[in-house]
């Protein structure tokens, strides 16, 4: 019987060995079986072996103590987590991991507890459309992987031309400035003016999902054109019953109760030039310090200067923001005041423009 005791161990052991070598890898395999039985001498049959190797969870447990006979065996080890990862959506520690491809749907057990991330590996950034890296780099207060998709790491990740910047973006020299090699982005180069832009053309808007034209006639605060791609540009561009109001496509009315219909909100007046729906149709939709109506049918301060004289020392309607103001341009203070962006003459001096000089002394309280 002695001679039979180490025999029969081992074929007790024998599932626990099978399911260690298999099992799913998203479930916890089964446990080790139990220890083997007593032998007749002083020593006792051997315990089970170990639990199968788990998946994404703990492993099995250990099989039980050995036989009776003798001293008693020892009980089997447990077995060791697998590392199996969890399918997008399901449980993630204390967590359940998004389903969208491109966010984070990937579990990282390598820290208690676990967390949801982007990436574990370059592969599960494939999805993406342009950050194909994942950033393994340490981050944060616990320096832990950040794990997530990013566009570059280094130059050797960006186009040739490009290269990677502090943000992880690559991006192209354009004289002194950085355009973007994303095509939503301003990622063509205005080389004459060292800037970048959207768009020369409405061919460069075509990536865009609704902005498809190019304006080229719009200029910025420095003269030139913006560059900018737009859902339109004229009503042409538009839909049927749409006009294009500051380059949206806005849904055109006629009647006051057709704004009410469509739940009115800011917007509950038909604007009889432009038959959009907005904050007023006409001066008597206005009150208080915005009294005046504007083309685009919204509740100003001003439309012109004459709305400005009783204004003290703020003659100029200012058509950027339809405000009173006491100088657009230096022209209109008296030198050597200049205008500031504030649009008050500051530095000495006062107004010309027909407003009263800021030096002059106003009357007793």
């Amino acid at each position: 019987m002695k001679q039979l005791a180490w025999l029969i161990g081992l074929l007790a052991a024998t599932p626990a060995l099978y399911a260690a070598c298999g099992g799913d890898e998203a479930t916890t395999t089964a446990a080790g079986t139990t220890g083997g039985a007593g032998g007749t001498s002083a020593t006792g049959g051997a315990g089970g072996t170990g639990g199968g190797t788990g998946g994404a969870t703990t492993g099995g447990t250990g099989g039980a103590t050995g036989g009776t006979g003798g001293s008693a065996g020892s009980a089997g080890s447990a077995g060791t987590a697998g590392g199996g990862m969890m399918d997008a959506g399901v449980m993630c520690g204390t967590m359940t991991c998004s389903t969208n491809p491109t966010g984070n749907n990937m579990c990282d057990t390598s820290v208690t507890p676990n967390r949801c991330v982007d990436c574990l590996s370059d592969p599960d950034c494939a999805n993406e459309t342009l950050n194909k890296i994942c950033d393994m780099r340490p981050t944060g207060m616990m320096m832990l992987p950040a794990l997530q998709c990013i566009q570059c790491l280094d130059s050797s990740h960006c186009p040739m031309g490009a290269t990677c910047g502090t943000n992880n973006q690559c991006t192209t020299m354009c004289g002194t400035a950085n355009c973007s090699t994303n095509p939503t982005g301003n990622d063509k180069c205005d080389l004459p003016n060292n800037r970048c832009v959207d768009c020369f053309t409405d061919a460069d808007c075509a990536v865009e999902t609704t902005n498809k034209f190019c304006d080229t006639t719009t200029l910025n605060m420095a003269g030139l054109p913006v560059f900018t791609c737009e859902e339109c540009l004229v009503t042409a561009h538009c839909a049927a019953n749409q006009v294009c109001i500051d380059n949206n496509c806005e849904s055109t009315c006629t009647t006051d109760a057709e704004c009410s219909a469509d739940g009115g909100g800011n917007n509950p007046h038909c604007n009889p030039t432009t038959r959009t729906c907005g904050e007023c149709g006409a001066d008597a939709h206005c009150m208080g310090n915005q009294p005046f109506c504007s083309s685009e049918g919204n509740c100003e301060e001003c439309l012109n200067d004459a709305h400005c004289a009783t204004q003290m020392n703020q003659p100029i309607c200012n058509p950027a923001n339809f405000q009173c103001v006491q100088c657009i341009t230096n022209d209109h203070c008296t030198p050597p005041a200049t205008c500031g962006r504030g649009g008050n003459c500051t530095g000495g001096g006062g107004m010309d423009a027909g407003g009263t000089s800021p030096d002059a002394g106003g009357g007793g309280g």
